[in-house]
């Protein structure tokens, strides 16, 4: 399927919204599933992307544009743990300028390297006694 600068909100496992075209579906291993009940053999992976590494599962709710792929797109993830990614996303990490936020807990903006804060950044962390701690 290719998504090239379409405008989309994703729901993993649910639905997909190109523009004004409604589109139920479910993807797993192989099929895509449509209303009409038809199973079409597709090559997309699942579309939860998982960094167990740094971010987490990243997809409960996806909004911005695909940049030919599930893979790269821009736009803004909110995943399970609350968090909230806004950047860019190269093989589904965040990767160039962006932020993260968990509300009331901690932020982070700077450059991203494969799902890593890299270089000069600002972190804005609450700590259990309330206090903010600033990193550059």
């Amino acid at each position: 399927m290719n998504l090239q600068g379409h405008r989309i909100s994703l729901f993993p496992d649910t639905e997909l919204l190109f523009e004004n075209l409604r589109e139920v579906c479910l993807f797993s291993v192989g099929l895509k599933e449509v209303p009409n009940g038809l199973a079409l053999s597709t090559a997309s992976r699942r579309v939860d992307l998982r960094n167990n590494d740094s971010l987490g599962i990243m997809a409960v709710l996806f909004d911005g544009v695909f940049d030919g792929s599930f893979d790269n797109f821009r736009g803004r993830i909110e995943t399970k743990d609350k968090r909230i990614c806004t950047g860019h996303f190269v093989k589904g990490m965040l990767t160039g300028e962006g932020t993260v936020d968990v509300p009331g807990r901690r932020f982070e903006q700077g450059t991203w390297v494969d799902g890593l804060l890299h270089g000069r950044g600002v972190v804005k962390e609450v700590t259990d006694t309330g206090r903010l701690n600033y990193q550059l």
